[in-house]
């Protein structure tokens, strides 16, 4: 999960770069800490949950910036907000896969948003 969580960072600072690089925001927001899970435990999972509230509210602003700009895709969708989310789940099993839930609707997102900018001319294919 941390390392998903790092690389879905990673791709939502790039897409924040490019759109900095053509002065369509004025500031890049500061990148989160880099989570290290050496063993699962409740501190382990407290920063992952609060890494990926993190990320979220990333990827909401980012949104944001391409409703302002009213990029889409090429069926002519926008981007959607991610909504809100606090695990209410006690068993590790179970916050284990909510955690993953929540990481594969951030994933769709920044998969969906990447398409965007290089349909747009804003990032190329890696």
């Amino acid at each position: 999960m941390a390392k998903k969580i790092n690389e879905l960072n990673s791709s939502t600072l790039d897409m924040y770069q490019a759109f900095y690089n053509l002065a369509m925001i004025k500031a890049l927001p500061t990148s989160i800490s880099e989570v290290i899970a050496t063993k699962y435990n409740d501190q382990a999972f407290l920063d992952i949950g609060s890494a990926i509230l993190l990320l979220k509210n990333e990827l909401n602003q980012l949104i944001s910036t391409f409703n302002l700009y009213h990029l889409v895709d090429i069926e002519g969708n926008k981007a959607s907000g991610l909504n809100f989310w606090l695990p209410n789940k006690v068993g590790i099993e179970e916050l284990s896969a909510e955690f993953e839930a929540q990481l594969k609707q951030i994933e769709d997102a920044v998969n969906k948003m990447n398409e965007i900018m290089i349909l747009s001319g804003l990032l190329e294919r890696k």
